[in-house]
């Protein structure tokens, strides 16, 4: 996994389009740009844009809901909530090692030494 971009200083309670919207500020020194033809993944919490993708809303999505089902995707909302699903554990299980092992304030801590 390779970081892009890392912004510190914001508490855990915090929401996650708001501090989205604090990144991408122009203002800011250090903005987050989205390169063109570069999309992140998002979760349901945010809508589509440039360079954003989250998955379909109403749609089965949680990995333990194709486990505990058995059955294949059903149409093409259904098999890009999958594979969007997938990829986003990888994101958060680094995330989970990371603060797991303490790691997660050294990272911060070493990306922003001035």
């Amino acid at each position: 996994m390779k970081f892009l971009y890392v912004l510190p200083d914001w508490e855990g309670s915090s929401s996650d389009s708001g501090v989205l919207k604090d990144a991408m500020r122009i203002d800011r020194e250090d903005a987050f740009v989205v390169p063109q033809g570069k999309y992140n993944l998002v979760d349901v919490g945010y809508t589509n844009g440039p360079g954003f993708l989250s998955p379909f809303r109403c749609t089965r999505y949680h990995l333990k809901e194709w486990v505990a089902s058995q059955q294949r995707h059903q149409n093409e909302k259904e098999l890009y909530n999958l594979r969007h699903a997938r990829a986003r554990n990888v994101v958060e299980r680094t995330f989970r090692l990371l603060k797991r092992h303490k790691l997660y304030g050294l990272l911060c801590t070493l990306l922003f030494v001035t």
